[in-house]
């Protein structure tokens, strides 16, 4: 994965509770390959200091284009 040039993220579950990214997503998210890559830990937490917005306004866990595949099974656009 860290071969290629762009940020990766792989769900390790439907939930998207445990994820691996590759060091261009760890860069994009701004912090360390020792770090979580998902926002939605199962236990609600969310530890980063960015926010995820789209138009302004936050965009909810569970709209979030890879948590709403693993849940539905339907592609994302």
């Amino acid at each position: 994965m860290e071969i290629v040039p762009a940020a990766v993220w792989i769900a390790h579950d439907p939930e998207c509770h445990q994820m691996t990214a590759n060091q261009a997503a760890y860069e994009l998210m701004r912090t360390t390959v020792d770090s979580v890559a998902t926002v939605t830990l199962a236990d609600g937490v969310y530890q980063f200091k960015f926010k995820l917005q789209r138009n302004g306004e936050d965009i909810p866990s569970e709209e979030l284009s890879m948590q709403k595949a693993g849940r539905t099974g339907q592609v994302v656009e």
